[in-house]
């Protein structure tokens, strides 16, 4: 047979290494096109990605710029709505309130849309901005509702006056003047509303930190927020007279008051009279039922003289003996206030020959009484002009006299015309209003001791200090 030749071993080894090598290379080179693939798929991603967050940042200015334009425009309704309340027009006022509402919720459905943005809600540097943007929104939407709800309670005092008959309060019939108290009577809870959306509002601002999203808007902010804290806190404090209104102008049973000008010793702390009282005590009645004055006197303690004025079916009351010691040289205000007011009470009705009870004792100091009449303006009465300067004798510096300067015949006729000026005040001095009764309220120049426990619980809650 034949002898077949064997291959050397080390031959063979080189063959496998070779085969090795291009099995190596063969599978690296598969690796790398997959590397490869991996490589250009993320680079599509990512440049997707990229294009979508781009797409959605390019968005954020036109956000923001459509939010400002409806704070800018809701703004300018709040304007507008203020100015025809101004005019009295409650129609017109109603109209551009509806509209702000408009405009700012508008505004917070685009800021709502933004937030929801994967992309902008999700990168932590614009946090603080969507929040300060957000507490903006929400304080504006909230005014709008307020002063929606504040206008729709004016078009419906409007309504209840018959029409072409927009003149003065004084001049309205007593129909008209009832069907207004009712109004404010039924609307208590909604004045409360608005009160706390006002307090939300203005809290929301207050808390605004111009964070760089909001620096453009620094200027149409800072407007908003002087004006819905100015109007806050003038609505806090025409709201306890709101709730006084209708009992305390007589709706719907009628009222009868005594009111007295009353400074307490402890106040001016000058020498007694040779009476012995404190001061020149002049206290009226009145009869009220619907904010009109049936019945109206002046009676002068220190003459014991009663003057009637605008009297209907009732006999003028005759003079009686001043009345003295009406109160102590005392340094407590309430038990002097207290102590007049029992008095005032026990003999006042007893010598008038009125046969009603009197619902309440109320005194104005002559601090009052003198900035009704610096608000008021001056008043011309049967040729003599009436001021704040000549209505009392000034004592000292900031003390004056509770005696009236006013001629006998002309006290009736004097305080009837300052009713009607300050039943008539233009809205534009309705704040300086509330402002002196709110103030004098607080600072008990003002004092009330009253039947109807309502009226009297919201005098006290003004005066936290003492209790009548």
């Amino acid at each position: 047979m034949f002898d077949i030749p064997q291959e050397p071993r080390s031959n063979k080894e080189k063959i496998k290494q070779i085969g090795k090598k291009i099995y190596d290379a063969s599978k690296k080179r598969r690796d790398g096109r997959k590397v490869h693939k991996i490589v250009q798929y993320a680079l599509y991603f990512f440049t997707v990605l990229f294009l979508l967050a781009a797409i959605n940042f390019a968005a954020y200015p036109s956000y923001l710029k459509y939010i400002y334009s409806q704070l800018a425009i809701g703004k300018d309704s709040i304007e507008n709505t203020m100015a025809h309340v101004m005019e009295e027009d409650f129609n017109k006022a109603f109209a551009w309130a509806n509209l702000a509402k408009h405009n700012f919720s508008n505004g917070f459905e685009k800021f709502k849309m933004m937030k929801d943005n994967f992309f902008v809600s999700n990168i932590k540097p614009l946090n603080n901005q969507l929040a300060d943007i957000e507490r903006v929104l929400k304080s504006t939407e909230t005014l709008s509702g307020a002063v929606q709800k504040a206008t729709a309670i004016g078009k419906e005092m409007e309504d209840a006056i018959d029409e072409g008959n927009m003149v003065s309060f004084s001049k309205f019939t007593l129909d008209e003047k009832r069907r207004i108290l009712k109004v404010i009577e039924k609307k208590e809870k909604d004045f409360e509303n608005i009160k706390l959306e006002m307090d939300i509002a203005a809290d929301n601002l207050n808390e605004v930190e111009y964070y760089a999203a909001l620096e453009p808007f620094k200027d149409l902010i800072d407007g908003l927020k002087i004006r819905v804290t100015k109007e806050r806190d003038t609505f806090a404090k025409a709201l306890p007279m709101l709730k006084i209104m209708p009992g305390f102008f007589g709706y719907p049973e009628g009222a009868r008051y005594i009111a007295a000008v009353y400074e307490p010793a402890s106040e001016s702390r000058r020498q007694l009279p040779p009476e012995g009282r404190t001061g020149e005590l002049s206290p009226a009645s009145e009869n009220t039922k619907n904010t009109k004055i049936d019945e109206f006197f002046i009676f002068d303690i220190l003459y014991g003289e009663i003057l009637g004025c605008e009297a209907h079916n009732v006999n003028e009351p005759g003079n009686y003996e001043p009345i003295k010691q009406w109160l102590r040289e005392d340094g407590d205000f309430d038990f002097e206030w207290d102590e007049l007011a029992r008095n005032i009470n026990r003999y006042y009705p007893a010598h008038s020959g009125f046969v009603r009870e009197f619902d309440g004792i109320i005194s104005g100091s002559p601090k009052f009484i003198r900035e009704f009449f610096e608000l008021s303006g001056q008043i011309i009465i049967n040729g003599t002009e009436y001021n704040k300067d000549n209505i009392f004798k000034q004592i000292d510096a900031g003390q004056w006299d509770t005696q009236l300067q006013v001629k006998q015949e002309d006290k009736c006729p004097l305080f009837l015309e300052l009713k009607i000026r300050i039943f008539d005040l233009p809205p534009l001095q309705w704040a300086d209003f509330v402002d002196i009764v709110h103030e004098n309220t607080e600072t008990k120049n003002i004092n009330a001791t009253l039947k109807n426990q309502k009226v009297q619980e919201l005098i006290r809650g003004q005066q936290a200090k003492r209790g009548l």
